[in-house]
């Protein structure tokens, strides 16, 4: 049977030296994989129960507005695409198509959902990859992936993880997915992959080219290999060429895209978009709209997902091997952290800098990308948490695995009863 010590081990690595952990007695990785399952399960059906929200109450009815002007789907996304760069200068097919689509086939309210929960799934799936890679442990990326779901704050307001068709957790996941793959091979085909991936992204949602210095960053310093960077700047560099020739043929932009430069307007709307990426900002920045979390509510989710959650970090912790030269890589965390940090910040600038939104995002919430603020705090949480866990003395051991669990257990427990008073307002009808 598989277990994790035997994934977590480096074939490099040397025995645990005097004052820190040794690894434990072996624990299944099924089990491990069977409670981060149950946690997705649990969030998965909050966002399964809840209606269609905004674009989606239009775009769910697309085969009636298809067949009432005979048009193909085909024809929609070229119209779809056509307008929005002759009109905003924006070029994302990749979003026309996979919206256009996702509501052609998955015609259901519960097939729609389903595609909601599996975008959210792959995000977390890619930063547990990525953290885990780095870090050249997997406990690492197991806790990234409970913290993640600790972060995933569902809103009253514009809110990606129950509506838009999962596009920000798509974009998410297929970035972070072209980088592990960088990561992991140098071979030609593993470049052409992860250049696919990242542009699929790009022409899907195109802030996600804000992280490709810290990606580049990250690239390098793990692998020492420049070239393959390449899959990310090539990409970046062509999109960016592309969109600045299409806004120079405009005559102007709508005020949804509109770059306005007012330094208080930027740092107010900036601030207010990086706090809502934050824990339950929503409650303790008492934002409108936004029911009580009741004490049943949080009794309920600390049995169905905080105790599974503080379980899971506390078998994983102080599973990690020693790798060569240190606890992890040498740069494996702090580059891991340096991205995650710049996808929370760089993502609400670009909020920040946005006429439209400096206009409309309100204390305690936050516009979309808000998603690639939570990614971003769990991937620099799970790379800080797992430099702490290999350097925790073999004394204290008990205590920090206690401890870790029981944080981010409430976390989740928290977050779950938030979600479960959010999805219960009036304004989310």
């Amino acid at each position: 049977m598989s277990t994790l010590t035997d994934v977590q081990a480096d074939p490099e690595a040397r025995p645990a030296r005097h004052g820190h952990l040794a690894d434990p007695a072996p624990v299944s990785a099924a089990v491990v994989v069977g409670l981060v399952g149950w946690l997705v399960a649990a969030f998965g059906a909050v966002i399964a129960s809840t209606p269609y929200r905004g674009d989606d109450v239009v775009n769910s009815q697309v085969h009636e507005n298809l067949a009432s002007v005979h048009w193909t789907l085909w024809h929609a996304i070229v119209f779809n695409t056509t307008d929005w760069m002759e009109h905003q200068g924006r070029f994302f097919p990749g979003s026309v198509s996979w919206t256009l689509s996702v509501f052609y086939v998955a015609d259901t309210h519960a097939a729609y959902k389903l595609v909601l929960v599996a975008t959210l799934a792959l995000a977390l799936l890619t930063a547990a990859l990525l953290v885990g890679r780095a870090s050249r442990a997997w406990s690492g990326g197991v806790v990234t992936a409970v913290l993640l779901l600790g972060l995933v704050q569902i809103r009253v307001w514009a809110d990606a993880y129950t509506a838009f068709s999962g596009l920000l957790t798509l974009t998410t996941a297929a970035t972070l997915a072209a980088v592990v793959l960088v990561l992991r091979s140098g071979r030609w085909w593993a470049a052409l992959g992860a250049a696919l991936l990242y542009s699929g992204a790009l022409l899907t949602y195109e802030t996600v080219i804000l992280f490709v210095p810290p990606i580049v960053l990250l690239v390098i310093v793990l692998t020492r290999r420049w070239r393959r960077a390449l899959a990310f700047v090539v990409p970046a560099v062509l999109q960016a060429a592309w969109v600045l020739f299409l806004r120079s043929r405009m005559v102007g932009v709508a005020p949804a895209y509109q770059v306005a430069l007012v330094p208080g307007d930027v740092l107010r709307t900036t601030a207010r978009q990086m706090v809502a990426a934050l824990p339950l900002s929503q409650w303790w920045l008492h934002a409108d709209g936004v029911p009580p979390i009741t004490v049943g509510a949080l009794a309920v989710t600390t049995l169905l997902a905080g105790v599974p959650a503080a379980v899971c970090v506390y078998l994983v912790a102080g599973r990690g091997r020693r790798a060569p030269g240190g606890a992890v890589p040498r740069g494996g965390a702090w580059t891991v952290v340096v991205l995650g940090i710049w996808m929370w910040v760089s993502s609400s600038v670009l909020v920040g800098m946005t006429l439209r939104w400096q206009q409309s995002v309100e204390l305690g919430q936050g516009y979309l990308p808000v998603v690639y603020g939570q990614v971003g705090l769990a991937l620099a949480g799970g790379a800080v948490w797992r430099a702490l866990d290999a350097r925790v003395p073999s004394t204290r051991a008990r205590a920090w695995r206690l401890l870790s669990g029981a944080l981010v257990g409430l976390l989740v427990a928290l977050t779950l009863a938030g979600n479960l008073a959010a999805v219960s307002a009036e304004s989310l009808t």
